[in-house]
């Protein structure tokens, strides 16, 4: 799995599956996520970047936001969210909310393991394939990856949890997503929690000219 072939199925096996009016929400949280989904394509309003003040981890708690104006406007539009596992430790109590309101949103943590945007800004070199040890710069490690398990936490917050490894697992997850769970104690509509596994070192394609530049 990489970060191009996540974006690459996440827009071809979900998002191009809705007509424009029902169209998911992508929000794309600040650092290689940004990047990652910059050029994806949707349809009007249906995309969510924030560069103006650069805030990690915003996109949890702003996903509901997002489900709650679209359905005030009354369109059917699901929200989903795309945040590296760094941000994600920003606020992550968010997904309570999202569970205690009866919304049907997505996540996807992408679980690489480094506060990739960090490391990017201050020695890209670290992601060439022939970088000496250490790879990366110890601030840039996110020590909750290691011990975190992202399915027992998205049932702990009331929602649905899947981890993925390769493009495979991924495809059946996408393909099941259409698929709404729901919380067995409110006995509403909950949330779908996806960590997706991409190596530390992968880049998306549009950050690597920094590398050996």
């Amino acid at each position: 799995m990489t970060w191009d072939s996540f974006k690459s199925l996440l827009h071809h096996d979900f998002l191009t599956t809705f007509a424009d009016a029902d169209a998911p929400v992508v929000l794309a949280d600040t650092g290689l996520t940004f990047y990652a989904l910059n050029d994806i394509k949707v349809p009007e309003a249906g995309f969510i970047g924030q560069l103006a003040w650069g805030a990690i981890g915003y996109t949890v708690a702003a996903n509901y936001g997002a489900k709650l104006a679209n359905d005030a406007a009354g369109r059917t539009r699901r929200a989903v969210t795309v945040v590296g596992d760094a941000a994600f430790a920003q606020s992550v109590n968010a997904l309570g909310t999202i569970a205690q309101l009866g919304l049907d949103s997505i996540v996807f943590v992408i679980d690489n393991g480094v506060y990739a945007i960090e490391q990017w800004l201050i020695d890209a070199q670290a992601f060439a394939e022939n970088a000496p040890p250490p790879d990366f710069a110890p601030l840039c490690i996110v020590p909750q990856g290691a011990i975190w398990d992202y399915v027992q936490m998205a049932q702990a917050f009331g929602g649905a949890g899947h981890f993925v490894h390769t493009n495979d697992e991924l495809r059946t997850v996408l393909a099941g997503l259409r698929d709404v769970p729901v919380n067995p104690v409110t006995n509403r509509p909950t949330f779908t929690l996806v960590a997706v596994n991409i190596p530390s070192k992968n880049l998306p394609s549009n950050t690597t000219w920094k590398v050996n530049s």
